[in-house]
């Protein structure tokens, strides 16, 4: 299972981007022009399908319009000991 959620608030994509740049001022990441920002969170019963999941996912947004960046974060590991590099060609075999 996961989860799709947007950052920020507002009536629109638009909207919530830049309530997101506005709350933070000079402290906000979003870049000019940005309006939208997603964060997916995939849950898997094991690493390869959490691994599976994340390429796939990446697949379906490389082809969205301006896109501008996909990142991924660990949280300093309080999510668990794996990680999953975005390019599957970095990915340690198991």
């Amino acid at each position: 299972a996961g989860r799709l959620r947007h950052a920020g608030g507002g009536n629109s994509r638009a909207g919530r981007a830049q309530l997101l740049k506005s709350k933070l001022g000079d402290k906000s990441l979003v870049p000019d022009g940005v309006v939208s920002i997603m964060e997916i969170i995939i849950n898997g019963s094991d690493l390869d399908k959490v691994a599976q999941a994340t390429y796939a996912a990446i697949d379906a947004a490389l082809p969205v319009m301006d896109l501008q960046k996909i990142r991924a974060g660990n949280y300093g590991g309080r999510l668990g000991k794996s990680f999953v590099y975005l390019h599957p060609d970095k990915h340690p075999l198991n």
